[in-house]
This record gives structure tokens, sequence and C-alpha cells, in this order.
């Protein structure tokens, strides 16, 4: 026992300390074979995992048998049920229950269980195979002890190996992590280069022209810079379990269309082509939060239209998998014929810091975070991701969503479409695809519709029967363009016709030469039916304004002539930002450099002002003691004017700080004017 017991006491590989354990054991015991068997990953299957056997005795080990262990088979009952530390039988035949053993040749049996980590792993089973035999209580010592011993060196062999993948996890986590802080020096020193070159050049320059170009591309580098700051906060938060959702009653075209309108720009550019598809059995509004779907579908199409060469095709479809008591189960698939992802790549794309490999990052750019983002808002609105994908031949990111069905749906379509049965209209696109998508829409809205596949087709359905009533132009077509189409129209067929012009391309591109040539209006693509509603209906003058169009559309010159706010913000270029943004509004602005200056001059004078927009961190007296100052004091006043947090700080505990000092709403930085005109009418 001392000997076995030592000979475990190295760092040999454990079969070879298994093997010699067996070897001694057997010939000190005078038995013909010893088997070791585990459980394996099939539920409840035993196998044969070492084995020794007496080359004395002509016996052999013979091929790996298994063993089932489930309720009724006597390994079963012996060590699941009656947790017996062992069976020992002088005679197999006085045991018709192990008569499975017999398979194996043994006529005399000693069986113990091995736990490792206090759960059954398997059993040791010392056979006499040639005689019936009577065992003493020092062999079955024996085989308790061996057990014992390889219950030991499986747990330890079980702890160095858990230990080794930690180990290795630690180093390509560092790695991964190293990888990702070089990435993000790459990715916020990029755009602060552009930032600071674009500024010498404006600021050198003399043309207005000139400095419009450097403002330009000193906002395109700004909001990339603010992308790359909100992906390490939403990642930042969800490793500190901060990460939440605020669900809303949305309509989920509206939503679409605002996540489109950001790839657009980028699409364009290298000549794609984007189609969206919403089955027709997918709610029209939703319960979720619409801010978080759209930056899922934006990083997902963002990284379609990065890894997809030009005029390539990026899809993305929306389809009802089923729906249970008005919980709809939703599934998303972006599809691009891009570069594709490697299969030993995919598996590790929605971990954070990390991307396919270490060229696509070079290539490309990136963080590595959008998809562990991605992941974490798809799994929170109780659904998966996944990505199927062959290098070369693109990719298709699928992920699914639960959502309750919503009441928040489009009037326009539900109403006007009634009076569209005899409205004639008709596509013309070069891409067949477009005019497939265009008739669904169509038939939905219940209009006629004919399709034209170029300007020629065009030209001659019109010749055929001109009554129509609006016709869509695609603006760029071979032989026949859209400008060329619209001028043949116009001149030819009577300029009663509406013309409308569709492309992926921004209007500006087009606008002066398709006016002159007779177009009378502009939607952008990927086409939605709710905009294709709005723009029939405007050209034939039924447009319905919604609420939300009207509140985006609003003139905000005057809009709070009368009004006096205090601006409590200890850093000059941010108070110069605030009263730039809100001078059109003609609101008047005083500012206080810190917590204690916003008190006093409201203590002295507090009926002069309607708002108070508090900076938090200050010197002196920070914005959270400020507001608690100003709420203690006798002035009734002092308890009702809105106090209006601005800061950086955007965690949800950050705002309810705010809410708690006192103050009664949250503006993050930075600053957006439509958010501080909107911050004010909620108390104006």
């Amino acid at each position: 026992m001392a000997m076995i017991s030592k000979s475990f006491i190295t760092a040999e590989d454990m079969q070879v300390l298994v093997d010699e354990a067996l070897h001694m054991v057997g010939e000190f015991m005078e038995v013909d074979k010893i088997i070791i068997a585990g459980l394996t990953k099939e539920e409840g299957l035993l196998a044969r995992r070492f084995g020794w056997f007496n080359e004395r005795s002509g016996v052999s080990l013979g091929e790996k048998g298994n063993f089932l262990l489930q309720p009724g088979n006597p390994f079963y009952e012996c060590f699941i049920v009656k947790e017996l530390p062992y069976v020992a039988c002088d005679n197999i035949l006085s045991m018709p229950e192990f008569e499975i053993l017999r398979k194996f040749g043994a006529k005399a049996f000693i069986m113990a269980p091995i736990y490792v980590a206090d759960s059954f792993w398997g059993m040791i089973v010392v056979d006499d195979c040639l005689n019936i035999r009577k065992w003493e209580r020092a062999d079955i010592d024996i085989v308790l002890l061996i057990s014992t011993v390889i219950s030991e060196l499986f747990k330890r062999d079980t702890f160095e190996t858990e230990l080794k993948e930690a180990k290795e996890q630690a180093e390509r986590s560092n790695h991964a992590k190293s990888d990702f802080l070089a990435r993000m020096s790459h990715e916020m020193r990029t755009p602060m280069n552009a930032i600071i070159g674009m500024t010498a050049i404006a600021k050198a320059s003399d043309s207005m022209e000139r400095k419009d170009y450097c403002l330009a591309r000193i906002e395109s580098a700004s909001n990339h810079l603010l992308g790359v700051i909100n992906d390490v906060l939403d990642i930042s938060k969800i490793e500190a379990n901060k990460f939440e959702l605020s669900f809303t009653d949305f309509n989920l075209e509206r939503m679409l269309i605002k996540a489109t309108n950001v790839i657009n720009p980028r699409a364009e550019e290298k000549r794609q082509r984007l189609l969206i598809t919403v089955d027709k059995d997918v709610p029209e509004a939703i319960v979720s939060d619409d801010q978080r779907l759209a930056q899922v579908i934006t990083n997902l199409l963002s990284n379609a239209v990065k890894f997809t060469p030009e005029e390539g095709e990026i899809t993305l479809n929306i389809s009802k998998l089923e729906e249970e008591n008005e919980i709809c189960t939703l599934q998303f698939i972006v599809s691009d014929n891009g570069i594709g992802i490697e299969p030993e790549f995919q598996q590790r794309l929605f971990n954070s810091f990390e991307q396919g490999d270490g060229g696509v990052s070079r290539r490309f750019g990136g963080t590595g975070l959008g998809l562990a983002i991605t992941k974490n808002i798809v799994e929170m609105m109780g659904g998966t991701i996944w990505v199927e994908s062959s290098p070369g031949e693109g990719a298709s990111f699928c992920f699914s969503i639960r959502a309750l069905r919503g009441e928040n749906v489009h009037k326009l379509l539900q109403v006007n479409s009634r009076k569209w049965q005899n409205v004639r209209i008709m596509a013309v696109d070069d891409d067949k695809d477009v005019l497939d998508h265009f008739q669904t829409i169509a038939q939905s809205l219940n209009v006629q519709c004919a399709l034209a596949i170029s300007g020629q087709e065009a030209c001659r359905l019109i010749q055929e029967n001109p009554a129509f009533d609006i016709i869509f132009v695609d603006w760029k077509m071979p032989g026949i363009n859209g400008i060329e189409l619209t001028k043949l129209i116009k001149d030819d067929f009577g300029e009663q016709t509406v013309v409308i012009m569709i492309s992926s391309a921004e209007w500006t591109q087009m606008e002066r030469e398709a006016r002159a040539a007779g177009v009378d209006s502009f939607i952008p693509k990927p086409l939605f039916p709710s905009i294709i509603a709005e723009c029939i209906s405007e050209s034939l003058g039924i447009l319905q304004i919604d609420s939300e169009q009207a509140n985006k559309d609003i003139d905000i010159n005057g809009l709070f002539n009368g009004k006096r706010i205090l601006l409590a913000e200890d850093i000059e270029i941010n108070r110069e930002i605030v009263i730039e943004l809100l001078t059109p509004t003609g609101v008047s602005i005083d500012c206080a450099v810190d917590g204690r200056e916003a008190y006093e001059m409201f203590k002295a004078n507090p009926q002069v002002y309607q708002a108070i927009f508090m900076d938090i961190h200050m010197p002196e007296v920070d914005g959270y003691t400020s507001t608690r100052l100003i709420r203690a004091l006798e002035d009734p006043y002092a308890q009702a004017i809105p106090i209006i947090a601005m800061t950086a700080n955007v965690f949800r505990e950050d705002i309810e700080a705010c809410i708690n000092a006192g103050m009664n709403s949250h503006i993050g930085k930075p600053l957006d004017r439509n958010d501080i005109i909107e911050r004010l009418r909620q108390f104006w």
C-alpha cells in the first residue's frame, strides 16, 4: 500500500502512473485483469479508460466494452442508489445480476467506485478469470486504496487541466486586450488626427468652400470618435452588469428608416446595393428597446458594408417565426457577399476585444466590441445570435428577439390606402430585385403598379397607356438614366405626371439637375411602404403629417423668446456651445462658472430664471451640492424651477444620482440641440 501511494507522488504522465499502479496491484494480488471504466459524454455510459492483464494467465483485455449505468442496472443500484463502498464476488455464478461481466471472462471480482470532486466518475474492477476465489479483507482494502489514490490522481489532473486552461485563457484575454488597446489607440487617434488636421487647414484657408469642406470632415471624424467612445462605455456597462434596456411601443419601420439613414452614405460610397424586406406577417409595431435594436441592426449593416467589396450586395430580411399571446419571435438576417469568415474565427466573433483575426483589424479597423455588445443586447431581448459564413462567399448574421405586439401603427397606411384603388403608378429601375420589392409594397398599399426594367421599357409602357399618376424613377440606369427619362416624360407625355426620383445617393448630388428636368420629389433607397405611402398622399394632396414629423420639422427661431435660463458650467467652450446652440430660439442665458456662483445668482434673483442647466463636475461646489443648496432655499420657487443636469456621465447610476440630488432631468454630453430643446419644451 505504501509503494502504491508513493508511486503517485511524481510528475509523471497520468497514463504511465496508472499503468504502473495497476501492474503493481495485479502482480501483488495475483489476479488476471484490472479495468478502470469511466463515464463518457453519452449519459449513463461507462467505457474502459485504463487496463492491465496478466500475460502469464493467457487472458487479454479484449475489445473495449461499455457498461450502461441506468436505473435497474446492478452497477447503478450498487453505487448510485445504495452508495456501496465496494462489491466483492467469489463466484460470479452466485450473482446472476452481474452476468454481464462473464462476457469479459471474469469468474470472481472486486468492484469499487471512483469519485472525483464528490461525483461518481467511474469504477475499478479486479477480475480473476481462471478460478473462483475467496477474497480476503486485505484484497478488498488494496482495491479500495487504489480507487482512493486514483480518485485523488484524477482530481489533481482535473485541477491541473483547469489551471492550465485558465492560464491559457488569461493569456489569451491579456493578448486580446493588448491588441484591443492597440486598436483603440489607432481608432481614437485616427479621427483625432483628422479633427486636428482639418481644424488647422480651415484656420489657414481663406476659402469658405474649403472651410465648409473641413467642417464636414471634422463632423464625420467627431461622429466616428463618439461611436468608439460609446462602444467602450457600453462594454463597460455590460461587464459591470449595469447595462439595461428601456422598452417602448414603437413603429418597426420607422426604426429601420433611422437605422438605414446612418448606413446609406457608406453604402453609396462603395456603390453597394442595400435591400430591406419585411415579411407581411411581421407586426407593424412592437414593444422593445428601439434604440438598442437600431444599434444592433446598424452595427450588423455597418460590418456588412465594411467587409463587402464595391458594388456588392447587402440584404436585411425580417420575418416572424412564431407568435403566442401576442408575443412574437422575430428573426433578422443581415446577408452580404463580402469576404466571409473562416470557421475557426466564427465562435470568437462575439467575444469582447476580438475580431475574426489580426489581419481584419489592420485592413478594416474597428474596436472589436460591436458584436460583443450586439450579442448582449440580443440575449437581453430574449433571443440568440449566430453567423453562417464561408470564406470568400459572404456572411449571414442571424438573430432573433422576442417582443410584444405593439399599437404604434402608421395611420396613413391604414386610412388612405382605401383611397388609392384607382391610382396608377409605375416603378422604373434596372434592378429586378428592387422592382419586385416595389411591387410587393404596391400590393400591400392596394395600388395598381406597372414595372419597367429600363428607361426604354418605361417609354414603351407610357406610349401604350399614358394614364400614370405617379412614376418612380431610379437615378442611375444604363441607356436612359433617370434625369433623361424625366425630361422625356415631362416633354412628351405631359407635365401633370408626377415624377419621383429614387436613389441611394444623397438628394443634394442630383437636386439641381433633377429639378431642372422636372422631378417633383425624391425618396431614398432602400424603399419602405410608409415613405412610398406618404409620397403618394403628398402627390395626391391628401398627406397627413404625423406628430413625430411635425415635431421633427418645428421652427426653433424665436421659440423661447422672453425665457431666461441659468447655465452653470466651468468650461468656457462648453458655455459657448450651449449659447450658440440656443441663440436662434431667442432664450437669454446667464452663466455661472461653478456651483457656488450658480447658487448665489439664483438666490439673489430666483424669479428671473425659468430653468437651470447644471454641470456636475465643477470646482469648489459641484452640481449635486449646488442643486441641494437651491432646493433647500425657503423660496417656494426654488422647489419648482426645472434643473437639468448636463454631464458626460451617462450610466444609469449617474442619472439616478442627479435625480436624487433634486434635478428634474438629464442631458448627456456631447450636447445635441434637439435634445436640449426637447428637454426645455417638457417644462415650458
